[in-house]
């Protein structure tokens, strides 16, 4: 008589929890212990401090994010701190990679930056040199700075011309009477009055590119000097420890016990096939 698929499913579902049950007491304890570990291990560590900017940066915000963990960042502020003498450029750009990160937010783009130390000064302060080599590494250098400079100051003559010529044109409209006014160049006007606009863009891009991508404008928050340290990081690693060692102790029970009833069946297959082959032998039958 063979099982409905409903019993069958009965009979499988009866067995994990009988495993689990078989082996609950060493699914319990030994991710406990673990989590335990795991939580004395992190309480060792010296107590961490974040501090806390946000960075308003509505020109590719995105570039702005890897570039706070790039060298041309990391490497002035390891320098400033003395790390590069003591322990090398690339062991101390590592350290700092430990404590600085950047995120840029999905809704608002805002940037994100958390700095932390060992205490709140500590944090606050090498938040502070990451901003200022921020803000240093986005300014423009150079030759690109020579020609946004010349730039900028012909497009401020320009303006400065236009407007004399805008204001002489606006006197002899004024004085002049309204059959005079009629056979001015009315349509010439309106071209300074445009030309004007257009260099007005201009001299407010120029000084917007000479500010940099990252500026003190895009400060939204400056960076916060914490009074309390952070405890959540401890107890999630307790329970990614206590998590993970639960998964890879389930995985083992499971494992265990779908090769030890291979072995059985393997056994029994052995001894069917030994007794029949004694039975044939011996004239039996089968």
């Amino acid at each position: 008589m063979t099982d409905t698929p409903a019993e069958a499913n009965e009979i499988r579902l009866f067995a994990v929890v009988l495993t689990i049950a078989e082996n609950l007491r060493l699914l319990v304890i030994v991710p406990t212990v673990a989590g335990l570990v795991a939580l004395g291990y992190s309480s060792l560590h010296p107590k961490t401090y974040e501090s806390i900017a946000f960075l308003n940066v509505t020109e590719q915000p995105a570039a702005a994010v890897t570039l706070v963990t790039a060298a041309a960042v990391l490497d002035p502020v390891a320098e400033r701190l003395g790390l590069t003498k003591v322990i090398g450029k690339d062991a101390a750009r590592a350290a700092l990679l430990g404590r600085v990160s950047a995120s840029l937010g999905n809704k608002d783009q805002m940037i994100k930056l958390v700095v932390t130390g060992e205490n709140g000064d500590q944090a606050h302060d090498l938040a502070e040199m990451v901003l200022s080599e921020l803000i240093n590494v986005s300014a423009p250098k150079g030759r690109e700075l020579e020609e946004l400079e010349m730039d900028l100051a012909q497009a401020l003559l320009l303006y400065d011309a236009n407007q004399r010529v805008i204001e002489a044109s606006s006197g002899v409209m004024q004085q002049a009477n309204k059959l005079t006014l009629q056979n001015l160049n009315l349509q010439g006007y309106s071209d300074l009055i445009d030309t004007q606009m257009v260099l007005s863009t201009e001299i407010r891009e120029y000084r917007k590119s000479l500010r940099g991508r990252v500026n003190h404008e895009n400060i939204a928050q400056s960076p916060t000097r914490p009074s309390t340290h952070t405890s959540s990081s401890r107890l999630r690693i307790s329970g990614l420890a206590t998590a993970y060692t639960s998964l890879v102790l389930l995985i083992f029970v499971f494992i265990r016990k779908a090769l030890t009833d291979v072995m059985v069946g393997s056994q029994r297959e052995q001894v069917l096939n030994i007794k029949s082959v004694l039975r044939r032998k011996l004239g039996l039958g089968k």
